[in-house]
């Protein structure tokens, strides 16, 4: 072979190759560019959950914490609407304490597609105290010496379901699974 053949076919797969190439190339630039847009989108919504999943959270804390203070005016500010709460604190009664410190470790908190609503299942402690309904002496004792009170714990699942409100997360209905 002369080297005007060999220097044309070099040329021509260089050519040929180069004319390849930048399809490819293109191609493989607007699949990089839409995997950066798809890393972006994805980031964006899994920083949105984990916000909305850190503010769920909080707000069941808070709940707990208002819980075993009594309930009280704070707990209003936590829900949708005050018959909620009210309804609540009544479901509630007796309940002295749902222990924070077990949250966490069983929690389950589903949002739900349209990212307006959620239920979150806790399972946690509950200390509860109930009056003493006897009457006799030892019951009497007990009320002088201020203990004429039940007291129990138990483990019990807690389930909220919540709502957006705006920015913010509200209670719609807190109880407890049956």
């Amino acid at each position: 072979m002369s080297n005007d053949k060999v220097s044309s076919r070099r040329r021509f797969f260089v050519r040929a190759g180069a004319a390849l190439a930048v399809p490819l190339a293109a191609a493989g630039a607007g699949a990089a560019q839409a995997a950066v847009a798809d890393d972006a989108a994805s980031l964006g919504a899994r920083l949105a959950a984990h916000d909305d999943l850190a503010a769920i959270r909080s707000l069941r804390q808070t709940f707990a914490r208002a819980i075993g203070d009594g309930g009280g005016e704070g707990l209003g500010d936590l829900f949708v609407d005050r018959r909620a709460a009210a309804a609540a604190a009544a479901g509630f009664a007796g309940v002295r304490r749902l222990a924070p410190a077990d949250f966490g470790e069983h929690d389950r908190v589903e949002i739900a597609a349209d990212g307006r609503t959620a239920r979150a299942e806790a399972h946690c402690t509950v200390e509860t105290e109930t009056a003493l309904d006897a009457d006799g002496t030892l019951a009497e004792m007990a009320r002088a010496q201020g203990e004429g009170f039940v007291r129990r714990a138990g483990r019990r699942v807690l389930v909220i379901d919540y709502v957006r409100q705006g920015e913010t997360w509200k209670i719609a209905s807190a109880a407890f699974a049956a």
